[in-house]
């Protein structure tokens, strides 16, 4: 699949093997710093993770009811808690609107009903991530402008996962790693 990182947990999981948490491990991954080329590879995991809904989802149930273990049903949880509630979240916001429309709710439900959807799904997030950078002890004024532009790039997983839906293009796009960052500079990270 396009995301072999899943997948192989998935595998892993189905063969009744422990999955853990590696608190003292350090990943070097470079987020494209772009809106396209981060499009294109949040895409791609939306389709690879697509690809392993329908792969592994059977495999998994039984492994689930096999095996027993909290880890395996993690792993079916979080399959379907992806795609599928997606899907499921359009089909209630559409529900609403043609309840609304049909006059069958009045302004005020749906106006909650709405807001019930955009508060945990583009506001909690902020308050999350500031959360975050407290804990971490993180300078909070250098994250502005992306804690203020955040609910849009949680927007655009809903439309990328929406273009997915449909459109599940399989080309591998490479992604360009554009930060310049030297050996000293992980070394003195990794210090802290």
């Amino acid at each position: 699949t396009l995301t072999e990182d899943i997948e192989f947990s998935l595998k892993t999981i189905i063969k009744g093997k422990k999955l853990g948490w590696a608190t003292t491990a350090i990943v070097y991954d470079e987020q494209p710093v772009k809106f396209k080329p981060s499009w294109s590879q949040r895409a791609r995991w939306t389709i690879g993770h697509i690809q392993c809904l329908a792969e592994y989802t059977k495999p998994l149930t039984r492994s689930t009811f096999e095996n027993k273990t909290l880890t395996n049903f993690d792993g079916l949880l979080y399959m379907l808690g992806s795609i599928p509630m997606f899907v499921i979240t359009i089909l209630l916001l559409l529900l609403n609107a043609v309840f609304y429309l049909t006059k069958g709710m009045s302004t005020a439900d749906f106006t909650l009903n709405i807001l019930k959807f955009i508060i945990p799904t583009f506001i909690l997030p902020i308050f999350t991530a500031l959360f975050v950078m407290i804990i971490d002890k993180r300078p909070i004024k250098k994250m502005i402008k992306g804690l203020v532009l955040y609910p849009l790039f949680l927007g655009s997983w809903l439309l990328i996962n929406f273009k997915c839906l449909f459109k599940r293009e399989t080309t591998w796009e490479k992604i360009e790693h554009v930060r310049k960052v030297d050996i000293n500079t992980i070394n003195k990270d990794d210090k802290k």
